[in-house]
């Protein structure tokens, strides 16, 4: 009877650590546990580890510009958009975690305003991780990433998302990992800024139009060109900057968000980040 009794309590035990780890995890690992579960260097487990491979479990990063494209390298400074997504046939709620390395395998504490199913935890080890707040009904997670400073080189996302059938325990759910490595965008170029002193760019947010004044000596034959955060070109224009007479560039027909406006005079130019607002 007491052998009995025993085992009872130890099974009673084990069902409720088992049930407080479940629970754990469903608020985030980083959050109730102060752990990184991604598969990032220095982490000893995944959600794969709990939740295991079923489901046909798949999950994917992806880096966003303010326009909504996809981008394959980051520009220093530029705000981008991280999705995350989890993909399983017959899962009823999601999870996921995410962070951000550089070569060093030191954070890129980039992560900021998270969707409503998103929260970020930074540990004490300095590491950010973006997560699910709970056990989420969607698929999709994304919060908004700040690339960081110029020369900081590549930046490895590392990720973990889990599918669950929502029945109390791992068992017939699923889990996957993901990475995602993002080069500098060196295309547009890092200016030095040697017209900061004679070239004002205005307003800035800016809706419809972008003034450039030259408030020194005339400038003739000067190029302004206009990229995207992903490094694309939208717009050129050969423009001539005489002293206090402004030039207006019409931007009315581009999308909302962050653009890099680049001001070329001979060997002299000027990098600015312009917001468009339309």
């Amino acid at each position: 009877m007491k052998k009995t009794l025993l085992s009872i309590f130890t099974l009673s035990i084990i069902a409720i650590g088992t049930q407080l780890t479940l629970t754990s995890s469903s608020n985030g690992r980083a959050f109730a546990a102060n752990s990184g579960n991604t598969g990032a260097p220095g982490e000893s487990t995944t959600c794969r580890s709990c939740h295991g491979t079923g489901l046909g479990t798949t999950v994917s990063i992806v880096l966003k510009d303010t326009l909504g494209n996809a981008v394959t390298s980051y520009i220093p400074g530029a705000i981008y958009r991280a999705e995350f997504t989890v993909n399983a046939v017959g899962a009823s709620r999601y999870g996921f975690q995410m962070v951000s390395l550089n070569a060093s395998n030191s954070p890129v504490n980039g992560f900021s305003i998270p969707s409503a199913n998103t929260r970020l935890v930074t540990l004490g080890i300095g590491r950010q991780y973006a997560e699910h707040a709970g056990k989420s009904v969607s698929n999709s997670f994304n919060t908004q990433w700040t690339a960081p400073a110029s020369g900081t080189g590549p930046i490895t996302f590392y990720g973990a998302g889990a599918a669950v059938n929502n029945n109390g325990n791992t068992g017939g759910d699923g889990g996957n990992i993901a990475t995602l490595v993002m080069f500098e965008n060196t295309s547009v170029g890092i200016v030095e800024p040697t017209l900061r002193n004679q070239v004002l760019v205005y307003p800035n947010p800016t809706s419809n139009v972008i003034k450039i004044k030259n408030t020194k000596t005339d400038m003739n034959e000067a190029i302004a060109e206009l990229y995207s955060v992903s490094g694309q070109l939208v717009l050129s224009e050969n423009i001539s900057l005489k002293k206090d007479n402004p030039q207006i560039l019409n931007v009315s027909n581009l999308d909302n968000g962050y653009y890099i406006l680049i001001i070329r005079n001979g060997d002299e130019s000027l990098e600015e980040k312009v917001l468009i607002q339309n």
